[in-house]
């Protein structure tokens, strides 16, 4: 099973520290970095990530 994520934060180097943390964790990353920009200036940045899970055995 693979588990997916989107990280998003509106400061960049917060994106990257909530990305590595997740890297740490056996997470994946899935491409490169997207943006949203919102007039007049407000820019949240995004990043997909996935991570492959044993399924919980019943």
């Amino acid at each position: 099973m693979i588990k997916y994520d989107v990280v998003c934060d509106t400061f960049l180097d917060d994106l990257i520290k909530a990305v590595n943390e997740k890297i740490k964790k056996g997470w994946q990353l899935v491409g490169g970095i997207a943006t949203m920009t919102h007039q007049p200036r407000y820019t949240v940045f995004y990043q997909a990530m996935i991570k492959k899970v044993k399924p919980k055995e019943k």
